[in-house]
Order: structure tokens, then C-alpha cells, then sequence
């Protein structure tokens, strides 16, 4: 039966033109196709602005298309799976039919007594991964001492279904994005793959999920957590790539998996905490080793890689887009990096104070947007607290001038993104100080600092600094904006990754067209942030994590 144009139903339906069953409170179109039900009520206020209501309407087309494109790939996955349980584990060395007839073989878990030849696809993916990718997501890694390099990740990725499935589809990915620019049709085969290993890595996740809380706390619940963890950070990582300009495929829902990386630290915890005398969980100290078993030691490092990439990934994320509600679940990390218990350079690139500071800032929006909605704001206690900020920063950015010499280049290159990440801040805490003009002092002499950081910065780490070049390209003036671009042009030819850098560009240039339209703040704060990145967002539709 064809649709036809519903006008009693929920709003979802009205504005997609569709037939809509009135169910209440989520009417089935809407529950069937996992979209957000805009319910019965008062007309949204979408409806009231033909342009919001475009982009609302562009939003809800992207979800439905990203539901069929999930509904193909769990069908792929029953075949797939169908296809596993009848192979037989018992005669691994005999080739199957399809093999004898050519065609190419279904992705299948490592299993330690199988011939290595037979594993060689998966293998080269997964050397991909540790040789190519992985740097270039972590280029700042140190491993501490007790990590014992790198040997803990390929431990976990071999031993873990979901880590091994999540592993190979990220690998394909990259082949999309770095040998075919990112275009998914360039070679069919390669989005296949992609699509197989990822729904095999969400049906080996939700197995872990089903049974971790039949696992009591101990070494086994922690080495299932971390894998659970681990699988999700790389999903997480996965959208982030997906949301770069690079691929031209389907885009999915990163901050999901963030939110879920914070409730399986809060399990990882709780189960800790059953097993042990610590208080601090799950956040582990070197001091704290002994009272763990030997066979524990590569968890607890995957443990302390993940959660600090974690920690960073939220820091960005309430940066780019507020303060979120706090739940149960909520990890409160500040005190841990204050401590340096958490050691964010290690990992990414920046110094714990620059990115405290960054979210003392987001604290500080969230402070003064809660203040004006009850009418109570205090204009001097606002700025005693931004005061307070600024003078941290200025600290922090003398330190690094002090110690600048006798370094290994590891620590050079990290002093250069704090001092960016740094300036970036001063710009940050200025708007919300200020507000959204470019023409403040403080904002002129932060953002000219933070332009020739940049310029100096060497070109491979410009893919670092994602979140401070929008920041300061947003209060770009005229004559700088062609710097800015300028950049990453530069970068490009070089023959560097950008990242999320030419998704900062469109947010920049989207706001600079708002500002030169005299409407930089045309909008009401209608979320939890009010900067410029966050309304030009919000105007283009999107929401990319700027990491």
C-alpha cells in the first residue's frame, strides 16, 4: 500500500509525509525505524522555522537511511553466521567448496591451530592496523612500564573475538578512505567487508554483554570489561573516521559508544572493587600492581590506554557541544588528571592542565547558562572564576617555556600541542566571557598567538589539533581567514592526513558567513552551548566530534 500524508499522527510522520499508526507514546513507524517519535503534542519548535524545519527533516532522512543501512548489515551478519556454523573446525587444513571454486572466503575468528597461512588476509588487516593506523591515532603513546609496549594490544586483539572483528573492519576502512578516497563504490568488494566485520563485531560484543554479569568481580570480569571497553572505543573511533570529509560512505552515531565507554568504566569499576582493597577504581596506579595477579597486567594496561582516550574524547565532546546531564554512570575523571593518575600526554599529545582547562571552561558556559535561565547570574562572580582559569593558563603556558630545553622530540612536540590546545582555551574562556564577537582584545591577541602556533607547528602534527583550529578560526578576522585555510592546504600538499580538520573548515567557514550575515548569535542557546561552533553546527546539521 502506498504512504500517504499523515495529518492526525506524531510529527516524525507529518514532516516525512509518511502514514503514521498513532501508537502512543512512540508511534511504530518511528520505533521500527529507531528515529526519534516527536510525539502528539505542541507543533516542535522546528515547525515554526521553514529552514529548521529543513534541517530537522534532512536529520530524521539520514536516520532512517542509516536504520535500513543496519537492518542490510544484520541480515549479513545471520548469513555470515549461518555460513560459520557449518564450517568445520575439525578439518581446518581441507579447503572448503567455495574456496575450490574461487570464491573469496568469509572473515573467520584467529584460531591458534590453524594453519598461519590461512589467517594471512586477516593478518595483513591486522598489521595494517598496528603499523599504520594506530600511530597515526596515537602518535603520542608512551607506554609506561608496565605496559611493556605495544605487546598488550595484539594480546588482546588475537584473543577477543569482538576486539579481532572491530580490528579488521577498521583496517578495511582506512584502505577505503587512504587508497580509494574514501569513495565506497571505488571497489564493492572492500564496503562488503567492511559491513561483514562490523556487524560481526557488534554480534560478538552483545555475546560479551550477555555475559559479563554472569561473571563475579575477579581477573576474568576485568579481562571481559576491557574487551568490552575496547571493542567500543574502536567503534567509537571508527564514526570518527566515517564523520571525516575523507569518506563519502554512510555515517553513523559516535557519541553512542561514548556514552557506552563511560558505563563500562563504571562496571570495570564496581567489579574491581568486589576483588580488591582500592579505592581509586578504576583508575589503577603502578603502586597498586601487587595486588593483582601477573596474568592481569595486560588488562590493566589496556585498561589505562582506553579509559584515558576516553577522557579525552569527553573532554571534546562537552567542549564542542556542553556540558551533558550527568547519570549514574558518570565518570568524574578531573581529580585523577589533577593527581596525574591519568596521564592525557601519553596518549594524545597535551598536557592534563590544558585540557583541565579546557573543561573548567565548559563547566564554566554550563554554570552561566543555568544562572541566565533562573535569572541569577552574577557578572563579577563569573568573572572571578574566569580569572581563575586565565591564570592557570598562564602558568601552565610559562611552564613550558622553562623547560624547553633538554628534551626528547616526543616531549618537544608535545610542549607545541599544549601551548595550541593552551591559547585555544584563552579564545574559549574569552567567549564565554565576552561573547561570540571577534572584535574583543582578548580575542584578537589570542587568536593572532594561536595563528602563528599553528604556522609553526610541523605539518605532522597539525592533524592533532583539530578542536584549537576551530576555536580560532571561528574568530578569524577577515585578513586571517585566508591563514587559516592557507593551513591546510599547505598540510595537504605536503601529502599529510588532515582528519577532522576540513570538517573544522566548513564549521568555520559556516560560521563566518553567519557573522558576515550580521548574525553570529541569531539563534537562542537551544542546547547546552552557545559558541561559535556549536550554532554553526548545529546550523550545517551535523555534529562531529572535533578530535
Amino acid at each position: 500500500m502506498a504512504s500517504v500524508r499523515s495529518h492526525s499522527g506524531c510529527w516524525t510522520c507529518r514532516i516525512r509525509l509518511k502514514k503514521c499508526d498513532d501508537l502512543r507514546p512512540t508511534c511504530g513507524p518511528c520505533s521500527f525505524r529507531n528515529i526519534t517519535c516527536h510525539g502528539y503534542g505542541e507543533r516542535p519548535q522546528f515547525m515554526y522555522d521553514p529552514e529548521e524545519q529543513k534541517m530537522e527533516l534532512e536529520k530524521i532522512q539520514r536516520a532512517v537511511s542509516d536504520s535500513l543501512k543496519a537492518r542490510r548489515s544484520f541480515r549479513v551478519s545471520k548469513r555470515t553466521a549461518r555460513g560459520f556454523k557449518s564450517q568445520s573446525i575439525g578439518n581446518q587444513s581441507s579447503r572448503t567448496v567455495d574456496e575450490e571454486k574461487g570464491n573469496t572466503r568469509k572473515p573467520f575468528t584467529y584460531l591458534p591451530s590453524l594453519n598461519p597461512a590461512a589467517n594471512e588476509q586477516d593478518f595483513s588487516l591486522i598489521m595494517n592496523y598496528l603499523d599504520n593506523i594506530f600511530p597515526l591515532q596515537f602518535y603520542f603513546y608512551q607506554p609506561s612500564a608496565f605496559d611493556r609496549g605495544r605487546g598488550w594490544l595484539l594480546t588482546l586483539i588475537l584473543r577477543s573475538k569482538s576486539a579481532y572483528y572491530t580490528t579488521l573492519a577498521f583496517s578495511v576502512l582506512t584502505q577505503i578512505i587512504f587508497q580509494h578516497n574514501g569513495e565506497t563504490n571505488a571497489k564493492p568488494q572492500l564496503s562488503k567487508q567492511l559491513d561483514e566485520y562490523h556487524t560481526l563485531a557488534v554480534t560478538e560484543l552483545q555475546r560479551q554483554l550477555e555475559y559479563l554479569p554472569k561473571v563475579p568481580g575477579g581477573a576474568e570480569h576485568l579481562r571481559i570489561g576491557v574487551e568490552i571497553l575496547s571493542c567500543t572505543i574502536q567503534f567509537l573511533s571508527i564514526e570518527v573516521f566515517r564523520e571525516t570529509k575523507s569518506f563519502k560512505g554512510w555515517k553513523n552515531d559516535w557519541e553512542f559508544h561514548l556514552d557506552a565507554a563511560e558505563t563500562m568504566l563504571s562496571v570495570i569499576g564496581n567489579g574491581l572493587a568486589q576483588s580488591s582493597a582500592l579505592s581509586n577504581l578504576p583508575v589503577v596506579s603502578e603502586d597498586d600492581l601487587s595486588q593483582f595477579p601477573s596474568s592481569s597486567l595486560s588488562d590493566l594496561a589496556g585498561l589505562d590506554f582506553f579509559m584515558t582516550t576516553y577522557v579525552w574524547s569527553d573532554i571534546l565532546r562537552c567542549a564542542c557541544f556542553g556540558l551533558k546531564p550527568s547519570s549514574s554512570h558518570s565518570f568524574q575523571y578531573l581529580n585523577y588528571l589533577e593527581e596525574g593518575r591519568i596521564r592525557l600526554d601519553r596518549v594524545m599529545g597535551c598536557r592534563n592542565w590544558g585540557m583541565i582547562a579546557i573543561r573548567e571552561i565548559t563547566d564554566l558556559e554550563a554554570w552561566k547558562i543555568d544562572m541566565q535561565k533562573h535569572g541569577t547570574l552574577d557578572i563579577p562572580v563569573m568573572y572571578r572564576k574566569g580569572t581563575a582559569i586565565e591564570s592557570r593558563l598562564t602558568n601552565g603556558l610559562s611552564s613550558l617555556k622553562e623547560h624547553s630545553s633538554a628534551q626528547t622530540y616526543i616531549d618537544q612536540d608535545c610542549d607545541l600541542t599544549t601551548e595550541i590546545y593552551a591559547i585555544s582555551a584563552q579564545i574559549y574562556l574569552a567567549i564565554i566571557l565576552w561573547g561570540n564577537s571577534p572584535h574583543t582584545p582578548a580575542v584578537r591577541v589570542t587568536v593572532a598567538s594561536c595563528l602563528a602556533a599553528i604556522k609553526a607547528l610541523p605539518q605532522h602534527l597539525i592533524i592533532r589539533i583539530a578542536f584549537p583550529f576551530c576555536v580560532a578560526g571561528c574568530m578569524a578576522s577577515d585578513e586571517e581567514k585566508n591563514d587559516f585555510r592557507t593551513v591546510l592546504y599547505n598540510v595537504e600538499s605536503g601529502g599529510f592526513p588532515l582528519g577532522m580538520l576540513w570538517n573544522c573548515l566548513d564549521i568555520m567557514e559556516e560560521f563566518w558567513m553567519m557573522r558576515d550575515g550580521g548574525k553570529p548569535d541569531s539563534k537562542p542557546v537551544t542546547g547546552n552551548s552557545g559558541c561559535p561552533w556549536t550554532i554553526a553546527m548545529e546550523r550545517m546539521g551535523t555534529r562531529a566530534l572535533l578530535i
